[in-house]
């Protein structure tokens, strides 16, 4: 659970030196716990996408291979991964490499950091390659309505690099649903028990109107706090490609046990937050 240092400082937040793309998207992130932005409007750098690319194709490449031979993990038998599932290091990220760039950029770590209202750590990534398989089975896992059990506010963003819709399983979200926001009391995360709530039950207690399905094309960005509801995996016709990023306060018990993956060789060109960020 986090601190009270923590509670206070995510109500206070900070907004120095953002631009105002960030100042709209850290608004939204406040009043409803989850915001969308183009990766032109935010981001804008064309070489780093083109970087971000190169290495996503490679995974795709090896997730079509894995799909074909029928390596896939038997709870998330709907989802590849590019890192390697399991508690502990999953993998590595070269410090000068484009994932480091994006994820503990000042364009991003600036929107997370003033959010949380301190300096966040970057405490895991992956990529991921969610499979198409037909809209008659049953949700399972995070396919369900869940909130995250990492700590309140944990803060994830999403990287689509494929058009997403209906048919590949887009990110839903329900806006205010974080501790104490208007459905922050439904369903709140109690140790020992399931963070999944009864199936439908969500539907019914809160409106489609009020329930967002975040679809975009290639380049949309979505920042969420993954203390309120979310699910997602859900592709019925075509997959969803995405790169994702986890911030969590300092004080976490799990970034202090091991991030989920490590940094090799240096980057000088990193800025004091991102080398917080990271260590």
């Amino acid at each position: 659970m986090a601190s009270i240092r923590d509670r206070l400082s995510f109500m206070a937040g900070s907004r120095d030196g953002l631009a105002p793309v960030q100042e709209r998207v850290l608004g939204e992130l406040r009043t409803r716990g989850i915001s969308l932005v183009s990766w032109d409007e935010l981001i804008g750098d064309g070489d780093l996408w083109q970087r971000l690319e190169t290495e996503m194709d490679a995974f795709v490449r090896s997730a079509t291979e894995q799909l074909e031979a029928g390596r896939v993990d038997e709870r998330k038998d709907y989802l590849i991964r590019g890192m390697p599932h399991g508690t502990g290091v999953k993998g590595a990220l070269k410090a000068d490499g484009p994932w480091i760039e994006l994820g503990v950029g000042d364009a991003v770590l600036g929107v997370v950091n003033a959010y949380r209202g301190f300096e966040t750590k970057l405490y895991d990534f992956d990529q991921w390659y969610t499979i198409p398989l037909g809209g008659d089975r049953e949700r399972i896992v995070s396919q369900q309505w869940h909130r995250d059990p990492l700590e309140p506010h944990i803060v994830k963003l999403f990287l689509y690099f494929n058009d997403v819709d209906e048919e590949a399983g887009p990110f839903e979200y329900i806006p205010e649903s974080v501790e104490g926001a208007k459905y922050g009391h439904l369903w709140p995360l109690v140790q020992g028990e399931s963070r999944y709530p009864p199936p439908g039950a969500v539907e019914e207690a809160v409106p489609a109107s009020e329930r967002i399905l975040a679809a975009g094309p290639a380049g949309t960005l979505i920042f969420c706090d993954t203390g309120g509801f979310h699910r997602g995996g859900y592709a019925i016709s075509k997959p969803r490609i995405l790169a994702t990023f986890t911030y969590v306060s300092p004080d976490s018990t799990n970034v202090t046990k091991k991030r989920r993956f490590k940094v090799e060789g240096d980057n000088p060109a990193l800025s004091a937050r991102a080398r917080f960020a990271l260590t």
